[in-house]
């Protein structure tokens, strides 16, 4: 094996319009630091030559089950194994003494299973796991020693400091078990560090690197990459993990996003298009007006679109700024267009803000607009819920499409919220999708129906949504699983026994659908 030589490898499922930003930046950061990086997608490789049985598994909506079914990643690689076989060749040829892989909740029983395959044949390799699943399951209490048997360190929070300090001390056969932001096993249990404090200052953070990826193979064929102007966030949302995972908001200047842009329009001719990956784009207004005054002046032929969220400064002027220097897309955090709620749940941004007026402004600009909304946030009425659709058919003339989130609002160990529910007037949380309220205004089957009932009335005014269907695809086997979360037995088979017709191989549903008949014995 290679001692400087680390190998990421991309698992499925994951997006495939265009490459991931997470690889790219570690690289990027490595590379300058010496170490010799290579890639393998594995992810792209096999939805490039998926066959007929997997054509449309990497859609979202529809086979969002299938990838987070312990029971399916076994039977998909055993399909699949040509691929699988074509990944090993790949790492005998390069012998990497270190590999990466970085995980999502889509993909992460797929990286376990290619960890272990790894660990058969080359013990010596030693694993990492980084990335947002290994972080939710090391709060949960759910990195057990069976499932992650091939894991030798989990790397938590942002890695790339972190990862490098660690390839160090593997390298110079040091002990890691005091390096900050790490998790790993020994006899048996798992011990964790204390909290990563290695935040990378952005100007010393390097144009992520994209030069490994097929472009071809992606939808969008190398005309759109993914970058970023900022990290963290400047609300405090009670639902949200993003104060967690990246402690504070920061942002490169817009010199700097700019010059790295330039240096990939030079490097891949056919890109013609960003998208900002990250959780929001106009944290900082200053950069953000820097960057497009530099995009104007330059003269590049360039589009792009982000993620932001709403605030007063997002008026006329800026949005026209913001046109002229190529944005075509604004995807708005809005979560719900009740005042008192935003304010309610720490959306600070939004304080005196029209929201109506920013969407308005937007679309005159020459911007789509799609707004985003979660159902049954805490604190939410019913009056609430009937203003998101009010507002939306007031508004209709001005909106793109309307994203609904159907995980409704998940509450994860890392928000506020979970951490102390009775100050947002919720039970104790033991499912981050089946929490409720104290006062039993707010349960999973309530937040369905106005999730349901939103879909409902965009489609019947014509409002286009990102969504297929009224109803939750899924509904059965989520009601199943809430009633079997509610000892409510009885109501739980009936659904499982209906979400089974619709999904006759799925042996998790099988498994529960027993243990409830045995219950109810």
């Amino acid at each position: 094996m290679i001692d400087n030589k680390i190998l990421f490898i991309l698992a499925p499922k994951i997006d495939v319009t265009m490459p991931p930003i997470s690889v790219p930046c570690l690289s990027a950061y490595l590379k300058v630091r010496n170490w010799d990086v290579i890639m393998y997608d594995l992810n792209i490789e096999c939805y490039a030559n998926r066959s007929e049985k997997y054509l449309n598994h990497w859609n979202a909506v529809e086979f969002q089950g299938f990838w987070t079914d312990p029971n399916s990643i076994p039977n998909y690689f055993k399909d699949n194994s040509t691929e699988l076989q074509k990944m090993m060749d790949f790492i005998e040829k390069e012998e990497p003494a270190y590999i990466g892989f970085s995980t999502w909740i889509t993909n992460i029983l797929g990286c376990k299973f290619i960890a272990k395959e790894i660990k058969k044949k080359w013990p010596a390799i030693k694993i990492i796991f980084g990335g947002i699943d290994v972080l939710q399951k090391s709060y949960s209490n759910s990195i057990d020693p069976e499932s992650f048997s091939a894991v030798d360190v989990f790397v938590f929070g942002e890695g790339e400091e972190t990862l490098h300090k660690l390839l160090n001390i593997f390298r110079s056969g040091g002990d890691f078990s005091q390096l900050p932001g790490i998790a790993y096993f020994k006899d048996n249990k798992l011990y964790s560090t204390a909290t990563y404090d290695t935040i990378v200052p952005p100007q010393d953070l390097p144009m992520p690197d994209f030069h490994y990826f097929d472009f071809k193979k992606y939808l969008t064929q190398g005309t759109q990459l993914p970058f970023y102007l900022s990290r963290g966030c400047i609300n405090k949302c009670m639902f949200c993990e993003e104060r967690t995972l990246w402690k504070t908001f920061r942002t490169k200047s817009g010199k700097q996003v700019f010059d790295e842009i330039k240096k990939a329009k030079e490097m891949f001719p056919d890109f013609i298009s960003i998208y900002f990956s990250e959780s929001l784009t106009n944290g900082s207004i200053s950069k953000l007006r820097e960057f497009c005054l530099l995009l104007i002046e330059s003269k590049m032929k360039i589009d792009w679109s982000a993620n932001v969220v709403v605030r007063k400064e997002m008026d006329a002027d800026l949005l026209k700024l913001m046109a002229a220097a190529g944005c075509n897309l604004l995807m708005y955090g809005t979560e719900t267009a009740s005042k008192r709620l935003l304010e309610y749940v720490g959306k600070i941004s939004a304080r005196d803000a029209d929201i109506s007026k920013i969407v308005k402004d937007t679309s005159e600009a020459g911007i789509n607009v799609t707004l985003n909304f979660m159902f049954g946030l805490p604190g939410e009425t019913e009056e609430d819920a009937q203003e998101n659709i009010d507002f939306v058919i007031k508004n209709k003339q001005y909106i793109y499409t309307i994203y609904p989130s159907w995980s409704f609002c998940y509450l994860t160990q890392f928000c506020s919220a979970f951490k102390e529910p009775e100050k947002w007037g919720l039970k104790p949380i033991t499912s981050t999708s089946f929490w409720e309220s104290i006062d039993g205004s707010n349960t999973y089957p309530i937040r369905l129906e106005r999730f349901e009932r939103f879909c409902t009335a965009m489609k019947r005014e014509g409002i286009a949504i990102q969504y297929p269907a009224e109803k939750l695809l899924d509904r059965e086997k989520q009601l199943g699983y809430y009633y079997c979360h509610k000892k409510d037995f009885r109501k739980a088979s009936e659904y499982l026994i209906q979400a089974i017709e619709k999904e006759p191989e799925n042996i998790s549903l099988k498994n529960s659908l027993e243990n409830c008949l045995k219950e109810i014995k």
